[in-house]
Formats: structure tokens, C-alpha cells, sequence
């Protein structure tokens, strides 16, 4: 019994990362795409498996709590919760969209930030070099104006 048990669980969660698989390649979804920085790659990745690892522990401990004996067969109980599991991908998904778009805004808002301040340094430099020329023509005149008299 426990080992039939254990077989239905692994087979239950196989199922079930091949499910989150297939429906994440639909929609082409991928930690990868939201920024090429490692660091953030492995925060949204830890943000990721969370919410998975919270679905196997629901169906390990839906499992252990609930009477198989008001299901009739084990399918039942596999269907019934395939269908709870279901509806936490659902969830799951709509989570994983808002941390992408989170995390697209600020990937973009720091690309910006950055984008200004080199143009600001640019700017600064153009300014000083032009400072520099004026000096340099000012005292070129003084020194023309010198040499007339």
C-alpha cells in the first residue's frame, strides 16, 4: 500500500512539472527573457519554485489527511486532485506573469537611469572640453594682443 502510494505520488508530480512545462512553453515564459543579469535570474528563479514547492507538499499533505475511503478508487482521487492542483496553477501562472512584469519595469527603469547618466557625462565632458577652448583662444588673443603692442 505505501508503495503504490509513493509510486502515485511520484507519478503525480511528474505530471505535474510536465504540465507547468508544457504551459510555460506556450506562452513562452522564461526567467531568461526577463533580464540577463545573474543576480535577478536567481532571485526570480527562487521566486519561482516557491509557489511550485507549496503545490507538492498541498498534494502530499491532500494525500495524507483525506480518507481515500469516500473515493471509491484511487483515480478518482488522482482526477479529484489533478483538478485542485488545477486551479492552483492557475493561480500560480498569474503570479509568475505579475513577477515577469515586475521585473521587465524595473529592468527597463534602471536601463533608462543608466541611459541618462552617461549622457549626462557625456554632456559634462563636451562642456569642460569646450571650457578648456575657449580658455586656450582667449589666451591665444591675449597673446596676439601682446605681441601687436
Amino acid at each position: 500500500g505505501l508503495l503504490f502510494f509513493f509510486l502515485f505520488y511520484f507519478l503525480l508530480n511528474v505530471c505535474l512539472l510536465l504540465l507547468i512545462g508544457m504551459r510555460h512553453k506556450k506562452k513562452n515564459l522564461s526567467p531568461l527573457s526577463v533580464t540577463k543579469k545573474k543576480k535577478s535570474i536567481g532571485r526570480l528563479k527562487l521566486e519561482l519554485l516557491a509557489p511550485q514547492s507549496k503545490y507538492f507538499l498541498f498534494v502530499f499533505f491532500y494525500l495524507k489527511n483525506e480518507k481515500l475511503s469516500k473515493f471509491k478508487t484511487i483515480w478518482k482521487v488522482f482526477i479529484f486532485l489533478f483538478g485542485k492542483v488545477w486551479e492552483k496553477g492557475h493561480k500560480w501562472e498569474k503570479d509568475y506573469e505579475k513577477i515577469l512584469k515586475k521585473k521587465n519595469n524595473n529592468w527597463k527603469k534602471e536601463k533608462m537611469k543608466k541611459k541618462k547618466k552617461k549622457i549626462k557625462r557625456k554632456r559634462k565632458k563636451k562642456y569642460k572640453k569646450e571650457c578648456k577652448n575657449l580658455k586656450k583662444r582667449k589666451r591665444k588673443k591675449n597673446d596676439v594682443a601682446d605681441e601687436g603692442n
